[in-house]
């Protein structure tokens, strides 16, 4: 009975409201507490932390606009970016257009799963706002 918004390997986002009462949450939590007390198949799986939000460089809307190249994630480090990125699910962008790739960034892209990711081309680079504009 209750609503689960998303799930991947790494959890679940359940939509509660205020018409979930006490026995609906009591039955979330028993299922929860089973499923933490079945033997794991395989290593568990850690998700790090997004990034610290970066510094904005430009403005989203000119940046957004400006024109645009597409960089490895690698070779990213330093460059503005034209446009979202981030991890699905849960769908939050950790790079919008305008902010700065910094390090961090680029670690915590690099370790994610690649068809997780939005806002990549179809060969995983990003876009970026073009040097010199």
């Amino acid at each position: 009975g209750m609503d689960v918004e998303l799930s991947d390997a790494a959890g679940i986002g359940c939509i509660l409201s205020l018409m979930d009462g006490p026995r609906r949450l009591e039955k979330l939590l028993d299922a929860l507490r089973t499923i933490a007390g079945q033997p794991a198949g395989d290593e568990p799986l850690t998700v790090p932390a997004p990034p610290a939000i970066p510094p904005r460089k430009m403005p989203l809307s000119e940046a957004a606009f400006a024109p645009a190249e597409q960089v490895a994630i690698s070779q990213a480090t330093g460059r503005i970016s034209g446009g979202q990125v981030g991890l699905y699910p849960p769908g939050v962008a950790v790079l919008s257009a305008g902010e700065e790739i910094t390090p961090e960034i680029v670690s915590w892209l690099s370790c994610m799963p690649q068809d997780q990711l939005f806002g990549l081309d179809e060969h995983g680079r990003l876009t970026c706002v073009r040097e010199g504009v």
